[in-house]
């Protein structure tokens, strides 16, 4: 994590806050790591805790670097 924040500097920001739609809560990306990645074994807080991204992007940052031929390179792509 980076630098210690003042806890009312910590507001969560969401993919969509419109009910009905499949990413209704998510966090968004540009929502403060702490929150992103405060919950259990580095999981994000919420609904959608169970998914665990910050995990699945991490082991997939691994692979790729592991896998990918010398030279290439890779970066991910978010749509929503």
């Amino acid at each position: 994590m980076g630098e210690f924040r003042e806890e009312s500097e910590l507001q969560p920001s969401f993919t969509s806050r419109q009910y009905g739609q499949p990413a209704y809560a998510q966090l968004s990306l540009s929502c403060p790591e702490e929150i992103q990645k405060g919950a259990e074994g580095n999981a994000e807080m919420g609904a959608f805790n169970n998914l665990k991204r910050p995990q699945q992007e991490a082991n997939l940052k691994a692979s790729l670097d592991e896998y990918l031929r010398f030279g290439m390179e890779v970066s991910q792509v978010y749509k929503n």
